[in-house]
């Protein structure tokens, strides 16, 4: 029911809770438009406050919102603006957004600087990580034809104003956090589901979240198309490697997603833009799972949908369902399945505290394990190192930190005497990768190249780092002196095809430093992560256009070759594995 309230004039309703001013249909020369007062949750079930929205006549439920305005709301920051008729320039330093409003064209540089959000600089600690240099190859900037994906823009008054979810999820980097619009309130929503912004997320905020998306109402038609196309543009223009996913065997690089699926897949497109929330839902679960590459791309809350009998019952009905379905997450259940395998192996060969962070010493053959299935890095432990260190009391080193826990037990194997020792990477599938620069920063004497390939502005970026190898809080010859400590040890690297992402990196570049990697063919996945949701609200995560790379700048999603190989059931026979070392 509408609640219609007289105010000096003007007539507002409110309409599931959102209050709308109507506003005598404005028209101006972007088009007629009304505006909306929607809520906007940051960490609880509280509204943080309220955020003016946009919503043009040809697209009444799509939320528009002006760049500068979203920027200046969420990021704190704003930019210069230039406007010469229809053509807009938002420019940032060196780095620049550029609309043409007429031709509905978008073209970007510098997106690392323009959509990195402030507070991911100024939350996180540096810890041993004491300088850091960028540098980067030539970019090219990026363009793209947004009437080719039905997406219009509208400019007035050094303003252009662009459908909501396009910004959050296409004009921001992948250092931020998604803004998401869902069923009329908008959420800041972060990939792991607990914390944003160093915010942890109150007790109820995701059922919230979900019980919204899940309510079983009719879609609504702009909705629909809208969302369908801003995929399908996400995943033409904005991806990172495409090599494991499944719907690359159907094109999708040449003829795009929508190609794609209307010539090998179009009972999914049928359902992505079907009225049916439970059909759409099933098109969800089915795409993802084509674009699944691994680990990096997934539908968030898939499990919701798995569960669902409704979904299953659409998917027992349709071979072509069944099959992408398969062709997609199969790899990852087998993963998954041989990753418990080795795991089981490591406990039995090694003991049941072989687990996690591991150290493990055989004195006969003269070999340690030094293994951890995760890339932490324990800011917080950090700073309060540094910060005792400075006053001349005695810190304590963090914990569930993988750079101390590697620098560490190095040192350890040095004093048991060890002569090989192996880092354990056969169960790692990732994470943070300021913990990666650490450990190569121990391999090298503190000076690491991180690189990245920017696929959407064709540029290669080099992070060049100074690790504190000595604690000193600075980095110095003292640094490489440390390191040298570790020279003695012939150090391996062991991994599987459940070695992931940083999992996967680390054997790289520790490749190209010319130590050997043993055991089986790592995994791949080599793309940094973005959080996305669809333009009604369902959230994912998928491969980004920063893609990391060996220093050489190549591609390594396919993982990482071994130079010696060894079967899995001989991985943790300590005398055979030193016996290979040393041959």
């Amino acid at each position: 029911m509408k609640k219609f309230i007289k105010v000096t004039g003007i007539v507002l309703f409110t309409l599931g809770g959102v209050a709308l001013a109507s506003c005598n249909n404005r028209a101006s020369e972007e088009g007629e438009y009304q505006v909306k007062e929607v809520d906007y949750y940051r960490e609880n079930n509280v509204v943080d406050h309220k955020v003016s929205l946009r919503y043009y006549k040809d697209m009444p439920n799509v939320p528009y919102v002006g760049l500068n305005q979203y920027y200046k709301e969420f990021y704190k920051t704003s930019f210069d603006i230039t406007q010469n008729d229809t053509d807009y320039t938002f420019k940032k330093d060196d780095s620049y957004i550029k609309f043409d409003t007429k031709g509905d064209t978008i073209e970007y540089k510098g997106m690392e600087v323009i959509g990195s959000h402030p507070d991911f600089v100024s939350n996180n600690s540096k810890g041993f990580m004491v300088e850091l240099t960028k540098k980067s190859t030539t970019p090219i900037p990026f363009s793209a034809n947004l009437k080719e994906y039905n997406i219009p823009i509208y400019g007035s008054s050094l303003e252009v104003y662009v459908p909501f979810q396009f910004i959050s999820n296409v004009i921001t980097s992948a250092t931020a956090y998604s803004i998401v619009y869902n069923e009329g309130s908008l959420y800041e929503l972060d990939v792991m589901g607990q914390l944003s912004n160093g915010v942890e997320k109150m007790e109820g905020y995701y059922d919230n979240y979900y019980e919204k998306l899940d309510d079983n109402v009719e879609r609504k038609e702009d909705l629909i198309k809208f969302s369908y196309d801003l995929i399908c543009f996400e995943i033409d223009k904005r991806r990172g490697y495409t090599t494991q996913m499944a719907l690359v065997d159907n094109n999708i690089l040449s003829i795009g997603l929508n190609g794609t699926l209307e010539r090998y897949y179009p009972r999914i497109k049928e359902l992505l833009l079907s009225k049916n929330k439970k059909e759409y839902q099933t098109g969800l679960y089915c795409l993802f799972s084509g674009l699944c590459d691994g680990g990096h791309t997934a539908l968030l809350g898939l499990e919701r949908m798995m569960s669902d009998d409704a979904i299953s019952a659409i998917v027992r009905d349709n071979q072509e369902l069944q099959t992408i379905i398969y062709k997609g997450l199969m790899p990852v259940a087998q993963n998954e399945m041989l990753k418990g395998s080795v795991a089981d192996a490591k406990k039995a060969n090694l003991g049941d505290d072989a687990t996690g962070y591991y150290y493990k010493y055989d004195n006969a053959s003269k070999i340690a394990y030094i293994g951890f299935d995760s890339f932490q890095v324990n800011y917080t432990g950090w700073d309060e190192f540094y910060e005792k260190s400075s006053k001349g009391e005695t810190p304590t080193m963090p914990t569930n930190d993988s750079y101390a826990y590697v620098r560490s037990h190095l040192y350890k194997a040095v004093e048991d005497g060890a002569e090989n020792v192996v880092i354990d990477l056969s169960t790692n599938s990732g994470g943070d990768s300021s913990a990666l620069i650490g450990i190569v920063g121990l391999l090298t004497g503190g000076e690491v190249v991180f690189s990245t390939n920017n696929t959407a502005e064709k540029t290669k970026l080099d992070d060049i780092v100074k690790v504190d190898i000595n604690l000193d809080g600075e980095y110095s010859d003292l640094d490489k002196a440390e390191s040298e400590k570790f020279k003695k040890l012939n150090i391996a690297f062991l991994t599987s095809v459940c070695s992931f992402s940083c999992g996967n990196l680390l054997p790289s570049l520790a490749k190209e430093l010319g130590y050997k990697i043993i055991g089986q063919q790592s995994g791949g996945g080599s793309c940094a992560i973005m959080l996305g949701a669809t333009a009604e609200g369902y959230p994912y995560v998928r491969s980004s256009y920063l893609c990391l790379s060996n220093e050489a700048g190549e591609n390594i999603d396919s993982g990482v070759p071994v130079d010696i190989e060894i079967a899995y059931n001989k991985f943790y026979d300590m005398a055979y594995v030193a016996s290979k070392l040393n041959q």
